[in-house]
């Protein structure tokens, strides 16, 4: 059997959905631990003493027993534009009580997303997770390490990422989201894993209902470095981020209507705003310089202050 450290799984796993507690989910990424996602070319019956099984997942035993039974019950979910699919995850579990042993099968429809994975695979050290003390901070984790050295500052639609942690519609409010779900996801990956989440930020609006956010992180040997960059960048970040956020829900002209701004962002020496449309369809236009898109303001406020207002409001 393979050394049990490394985690490694399909993106498609990643980026799916399942209603996997916490115990569930430990219990189901250690098992993982098992497989040589490279060379393995089918499922094995696997056999693990009571005691290796307890120290991989972190569980008091009469725990584990609880969870190998419920863990038969789980499926996994991925969805595409074409598809929505469901499997059992295990073929079987069972508990030998008197050699003291763990034995469990994965089910063959997850073969794909386990098996004989040379590209588009999330790998990552079992002892980063381990010891969470939440789901979401596992979920978190793994989204932040399937994105590998595409971007360290990338952009989630709130309710998608929700939907990706099982997130109840109670804890999507942005200040609940904050507290309830991420406060801990981000402790707990800055303590105990290889990355470093430096920063959580609202990005497009509806009114006050926040529909996107950014997270910014780097890896924990970056962390010194983009330390420092940040520290030489505050003061100028939190002037820019002042800027932005007074332009937030302003009125402005375009093409003879006016709109509400959601969003401001500076793109290869442009500005583009974001609004709603008359559809409440989110919709961008672009000035040439902000001074443009001051003028397009004073053009609103001028026509919201006249009396005899001619034109279209949306």
């Amino acid at each position: 059997m393979k050394n049990r450290n490394i985690v490694v799984h399909s993106d498609k796993i990643t980026k799916g959905r399942s209603k996997l507690s916490l115990s569930e989910m430990k219990a189901f990424l250690a098992t993982i631990t098992t497989i040589d996602a490279k060379n393995d070319t089918e499922f094995k019956e696997v056999t693990l003493t009571k005691k290796e099984f307890c120290g991989d997942t972190n569980l008091d035993f009469r725990t584990v027993k609880l969870v190998c039974k419920t863990l038969l019950k789980q499926v996994y979910e991925i969805e595409n534009n074409q598809a929505w699919k469901a499997y059992p995850i295990y073929q079987m579990f069972e508990y030998d009580k008197k050699t003291d042993e763990v034995r469990f099968k994965f089910n063959d429809y997850m073969r794909p997303y386990l098996l004989e994975l040379t590209q588009k695979f999330t790998k990552y050290q079992i002892k980063n997770i381990i010891n969470m003390t939440s789901k979401y901070s596992i979920r978190t984790y793994q989204l932040l390490k399937d994105l590998r050295d595409v971007k360290r500052h990338i952009e989630f639609e709130l309710d998608d990422f929700c939907d990706k942690l099982e997130v109840p519609k109670s804890a999507r409010v942005w200040g609940n989201f904050q507290f309830d779900v991420m406060a801990t996801a981000i402790k707990e990956i800055n303590e105990l894993t290889d990355l470093r989440i430096l920063g959580i930020f609202p990005e497009r609006k509806r009114g006050k209902k926040v529909l996107s956010f950014s997270l910014k992180f780097c890896y924990a040997d970056e962390y010194e470095d983009v330390k420092n960059i940040e520290h030489i960048g505050l003061i100028a970040d939190e002037k820019l981020a002042q800027m932005l956020r007074r332009y937030q829900n302003k009125p402005v002209m375009i093409l003879g209507s006016i709109y509400e701004i959601q969003l401001i962002r500076f793109e290869a020496s442009k500005v583009e705003v974001i609004f709603l449309d008359r559809h409440n369809k989110i919709t961008q236009f672009w000035f040439d310089t902000i001074d443009d898109l001051n003028q397009a303001i004073q053009n609103a406020n001028d026509f919201l202050n006249k009396d005899d207002k001619q034109g279209t409001l949306f």
